[in-house]
């Protein structure tokens, strides 16, 4: 039996709001376990949670398709 790789496997089957469930989940972990998000905005002046709604809108807006996703 042929080991699966990352090239041969084939995406989850995810419906959006599947997919939203787990970006907010990712999310509320980062927010909660996450201590540098004060030090990415002072070293770099992006506030990264504040991008958080903006990514969400966009898995909203665009097509489920997998190419989008950069893995």
């Amino acid at each position: 039996m042929a080991q699966a790789t990352r090239a041969n496997r084939q995406p989850p089957q995810l419906t959006r709001e599947q997919f939203l469930e787990d970006f907010d989940y990712l999310m509320a972990a980062f927010e909660e376990k996450f201590p540098s998000f004060g030090i990415i905005y002072r070293r770099n002046g992006v506030d990264t949670l504040s991008l958080m709604p903006e990514l969400r809108k966009r898995i909203l807006d665009e097509s489920m398709e997998w190419d989008y996703l950069p893995f």
